[in-house]
């Protein structure tokens, strides 16, 4: 038995059987007259007679229960809805409620003094349900039909009751269950998507959104979410996602306080551009895995501190440097790059989880894979022309230095273009300033406060240039 069309029946006959205070069919008031009763004795026949003439069939006009009561005196209405009856020479009274035209509700109304209800006959075949607004309820699935029995009413002692109503009836509207449904993700980006979901069976708008996050068990106090109201079809922009990153989502409604979920679903967020060009050289993101601060992407070559030297003046300001990244980063649809840590600079340089133990990067022989004072006259060379390490990257040894940050320093959105040493030697350093672990810290005074030198006349840093990282995931 469908327990939706249960509770709606049961709700209907609470009203209906105290129908000379509310009548609750349609959820209009109507006018309701009070009868006093004159018959302190009732005959039990009289009673067992009114108790059985009483219409019952859900599929009656008001024009058929009004043939139906023949013999009964109608009483007056102003809602057309409603229709009352008194038994004559009695003060047993019977009420009728319409919706859309057909029969939803019956009451009978017979004096208290009557306590001792012969109502076997009336409720063959019924079961208990239970209580509900101190009635008792029964059930006839086969005559699909409720009936509550209050004895006294609350609202006037005087008066017993005996509502009924169907149990499934299209005379009414059925109670559907609120349900919520994922839809699929659409637009998946590698740092936004697009996610959707629907509520039902709600009459108004209601808290709906979506719960998301990398675990797959999410529930309204696990994972993040992000809402708005609905009373059907929602959709919700999620950003601040990570790159190349499985997410597991799904659709939320908040009803009274209580949380209705759908299906949980999931998606990956794409990946950013493998490659790109900056200043007139195609640059290639090669991922490093395995390092101890996390798998990050880095340039397969290094970008020359000339490009960033906006004004020309060989000095590359704090305020250059920051706004070359973020323009790049804009181009490229947000990819977070950065400057690197010194680890990851050093682990990248020797080879990562591929390193064959090399001294300088990519090799034994500085010659095969470094500008550096022995072979560069003491200036830089096109970049990429030596060969590159095990992971495919150039110049990690000699040519341009490289600006990185402390291995210690914490890596966010907004702390990604100050640096505070430089790795790997340049095109006029000796071979030992160009290992794999070379790390120098720049001095703290002067110009590289502030700015470095793209050209150093002390020779202690050389030529300055930039390789730029992101931490996947981010």
């Amino acid at each position: 038995m469908n327990k939706i069309y249960i509770h709606q029946a049961i709700t209907l006959m609470a009203a209906v059987a105290a129908c000379y205070v509310t009548f609750a069919c349609s959820g209009d008031d109507p006018v309701v007259t009070v009868i006093t009763p004159n018959d302190p004795n009732p005959d039990p026949e009289v009673v067992e007679k009114v108790l059985n003439s009483a219409a019952m069939d859900w599929n009656m006009t008001r024009d058929d229960v009004i043939a139906h009561m023949v013999g009964y005196n109608q009483i007056s209405q102003a809602d057309n809805s409603i229709l009352q009856f008194n038994a004559p020479k009695s003060s047993q009274s019977i009420s009728y409620r319409f919706s859309g035209g057909k029969l939803c509700a019956t009451a009978i109304l017979i004096p208290s003094a009557s306590v001792s209800l012969d109502l076997k006959s009336l409720l063959d075949g019924y079961s208990l349900v239970g209580s509900l607004n101190g009635g008792i309820v029964y059930e006839n699935l086969t005559a699909n039909t409720m009936a509550t029995v209050w004895q006294p009413l609350d609202q006037d002692s005087t008066f017993s009751a005996v509502g009924f109503a169907p149990i499934a009836s299209d005379a009414y509207a059925v109670v559907e269950p609120i349900s919520v449904e994922t839809r699929e993700a659409f637009d998946v980006q590698a740092k936004t998507v697009t996610l959707s979901g629907s509520v039902s069976g709600v009459d108004t708008q209601v808290e709906v959104g979506i719960i998301y996050g990398t675990d797959s068990n999410l529930t309204e106090n696990e994972g993040l979410r992000k809402g708005t109201t609905s009373q059907g079809d929602f959709t919700i922009n999620v950003d601040e996602l990570g790159s190349e990153t499985t997410y597991y989502y799904r659709a939320y409604a908040s009803v009274d306080e209580v949380y209705y979920l759908g299906e949980v679903k999931s998606f990956t967020t794409k990946g950013y551009a493998s490659s790109f060009t900056f200043n007139g050289t195609t640059y290639k993101m090669i991922l490093v895995e395995g390092c101890s601060t996390g798998d990050f992407y880095i340039m397969d070559k290094e970008i020359p501190g000339t490009a960033f030297d906006i004004n020309g003046d060989e000095v590359v300001s704090y305020n250059e440097c920051r706004n070359r990244i973020d323009r790049l980063r804009e181009t490229l649809g947000g990819m977070p790059l950065r400057i690197p840590r010194v680890n990851e600079w050093q682990y990248a340089a020797k080879g990562g989880n591929k390193s064959k133990g090399y001294k300088y990067s990519g090799s034994n022989n500085i010659n095969e894979v470094a500008w550096y004072s022995g072979n560069s006259n003491g200036v830089p060379h096109a970049i990429g022309t030596k060969k590159p390490n095990e992971l495919g990257i150039y110049d990690m040894s000699g040519n341009w230095t490289e600006l990185c940050v402390k291995t210690e320093d914490v890596i966010n959105e907004d702390y990604y273009c100050w640096y505070t040493h430089v790795c790997g030697g340049s095109s006029n350093h000796s071979e030992n300033y160009c290992r794999v672990t070379s790390s120098q810290i720049p001095p703290t005074s002067g110009n590289w406060r502030n700015c470095f030198w793209i050209y150093d006349s002390s020779k202690d840093y050389g030529h300055v240039g930039i390789r730029l990282v992101y931490t996947k995931g981010r």
